[in-house]
């Protein structure tokens, strides 16, 4: 789980406060505790509950897809690349217009069903 790995190098770069915004609803609940827990998912959320103790601060709410285009766009790029790398928005001009726009405030319609 992305998010997972996340956390885990939040820790290693010595990160205290975090903020998660994830769109995958399940985990974020799941985290939360607003929801009871898959047992397919028990395992890698207690593990993710015992990594976050290790934070000052930690916050955590659900996005729409909409609003959490970095990551998906990471997430899209991410699974082409074979060597580990660090992303940032000056590493591609897609991502550095999206991360430009979410901190502009500009918003995006959610798409219907």
């Amino acid at each position: 789980m992305a998010l997972h790995k996340g956390i885990q190098e939040a820790i290693r770069l010595g990160i205290q406060h975090i903020h998660i915004e994830g769109d995958n609803l399940l985990a974020i609940n799941s985290l939360k505790v607003t929801w009871k827990v898959p047992w397919k998912l028990q395992n890698i959320i207690q593990d993710i509950k015992t990594l976050l103790q290790q934070f000052r601060n930690v916050h955590t709410q659900h996005v729409f897809r909409e609003a959490n285009r970095a990551a998906d766009w990471i997430a899209n790029v991410g699974h082409l690349i074979v060597e580990p790398m660090c992303i940032t928005p000056s590493s591609s001009p897609n991502l550095e217009e999206i991360v430009n726009s979410d901190y502009l405030g500009f918003t995006l319609v959610q798409r219907g069903s």
